[in-house]
C-alpha cells in the first residue's frame, strides 16, 4: 500500500518535471515576434527559466521523480532479501 502511495507521489512529481520544460517550448513556439519589445524581453526570461526542469523536493533531501522511486524500491527489495536470508539460518537451526 505504501509503495502505491510513493509511486503516485513520484509520478506526479515526474509530471511536474516534464511539463515545466514543455511550458518554455510552448512559449517559444508562440507568435512572440509580433509582440512589443517589453513582452519579448519577458518571454525571453520565461523561456530561459524554463530550460531547467522544475523539481519538487521533500525536506531539501529527496527529489520527487520516478528515477528516485525506482532507487527506493530497489533498495527496499535488497533490504528485504538480506533480512530474509538472515532469518533462514535461524529456522534451520
Amino acid at each position: 500500500m505504501q509503495s502505491c502511495r510513493l509511486f503516485f507521489s513520484n509520478w506526479a512529481g515526474q509530471e511536474v518535471n516534464d511539463h515545466s520544460v514543455q511550458v518554455s517550448i510552448a512559449a517559444y513556439n508562440g507568435i512572440w515576434y509580433n509582440t512589443s519589445v517589453k513582452v519579448q524581453k519577458l518571454l525571453l526570461f520565461f523561456i530561459a527559466r524554463g530550460q531547467k526542469a522544475s523539481q519538487i523536493t521533500v525536506a531539501k533531501l529527496y527529489d520527487v521523480n520516478l528515477k528516485n522511486f525506482t532507487t527506493v524500491m530497489k533498495t527496499s527489495v535488497s533490504y528485504c532479501t538480506v533480512m530474509i536470508s538472515l532469518r533462514e539460518p535461524l529456522r534451520n537451526a
